[in-house]
């Protein structure tokens, strides 16, 4: 990890904590417009981390998380 994500303009309307959770998602390899929905979803952050490491395809990501 430790690469450093730029939150596009239009997110930074959200709050601090979904903020967050797009740039971990991103770190994951999560492409940015999943991650900006699941990160909006409220569903297990560490579980779509943990998913997405074990190879779940984005589109699976959504269906399962959001």
């Amino acid at each position: 990890m430790g690469k450093a994500v730029e939150i596009k303009s239009h997110e930074r309307g959200l709050d601090d904590t979904t903020q967050w959770r797009i740039v971990q998602l991103l770190e994951a390899g999560v492409t940015y417009w999943v991650s900006v929905d699941l990160a909006k979803s409220g569903g297990d952050l560490h579980k779509m981390i943990t998913a997405k490491e074990q190879g779940c395809p984005d589109g699976l990501l959504l269906r399962i998380y959001q």
